[in-house]
């Protein structure tokens, strides 16, 4: 028998309640993964930027882009997130919610239930996606339609942070049963390190002199320098291109610590 306690979450929990589609060759949605386990920013994809969640100005800058049928949330089926399901829920976003573990699952999963040929993949803690980019992959994509990931991080030319990557879903699905742990849970993985069995397309950036540029949010020194800039362009992150922003990071010496 069912406990109160799990009825009660039931009714208010979204689960995956969509209909499976038949993938459409022109049909391309954008996958936005999230979790709040995160060990360097507990809770991060509901951390306030603003007036804003981080997850929200990330999936408010993909929905400025005309291309995408949907904007999902991917979330896991574990209990923790339940409160990033019920938030996105409350702002008419579409939830999937997959395995915790093989996030590639869940992507596939994911478009299979929406009926998607591609997919872009995005995490939560990416919050600049640039409609104008995303626009010139989709548009390789569908000149391309048997390519199996159009992507920009071959030979990074962009900002840390700034990535595209549409994946034609049926490669990815093909792939699953073949993916080491690791490449289960990095998604995008198998391509770059077998890149010589797929067919990949690749964005290269006019503006190199910015990939030195850190705009992700992984800890705390990333967050204080989103929020800084939040605050210096007065809540207008979600309608600025990606250059104006890593031009501000570069300015404030936030970069890749790696370079």
């Amino acid at each position: 028998m069912q406990s109160a306690r799990n009825a009660q979450r039931d009714s208010r929990v979204p689960k995956n309640t969509f209909e499976t589609s038949r993938s459409d060759n022109n049909k391309i949605i954008g996958i936005v993964l999230a979790r709040l386990d995160s060990k360097r920013l507990p809770q991060k994809a509901l951390l306030s930027i603003g007036n804003h969640y981080l997850f929200e100005i990330c999936i408010s800058r993909l929905a400025r882009s005309t291309e995408f049928s949907s904007i999902v949330l991917a979330t896991t089926t574990r209990e923790v997130d339940d409160p990033l399901a019920i938030v996105a829920k409350e702002r008419n976003i579409p939830v999937f919610r997959g395995s915790a573990d093989n996030v590639a699952s869940r992507c596939v999963e994911c478009a299979r239930y929406f009926g998607a040929h591609y997919f872009l993949r995005l995490n939560a803690d990416s919050p600049f996606s640039d409609p104008s980019l995303i626009k010139i992959g989709v548009a390789i994509a569908r000149k391309n339609p048997d390519c199996d990931l159009v992507t920009n991080l071959i030979g990074r030319s962009f900002p840390y942070g700034i990535s595209v990557e549409i994946v034609r879903s049926i490669s990815l699905e093909n792939q699953l049963e073949k993916l080491s742990l690791e490449e289960s849970e990095h998604v995008t993985q198998c391509f770059y390190r077998r890149s010589a069995d797929f067919y990949i397309k690749s964005i290269v950036s006019g503006r190199p002199d910015l990939k030195q540029a850190r705009m992700t949010v992984d800890d705390k020194k990333d967050l204080a320098m989103l929020r800084r800039a939040e605050q210096n362009f007065k809540g207008q992150l979600i309608n600025l291109s990606h250059e104006e922003i890593a031009e501000f990071y570069i300015s404030h010496h936030h970069t890749n610590r790696n370079s």
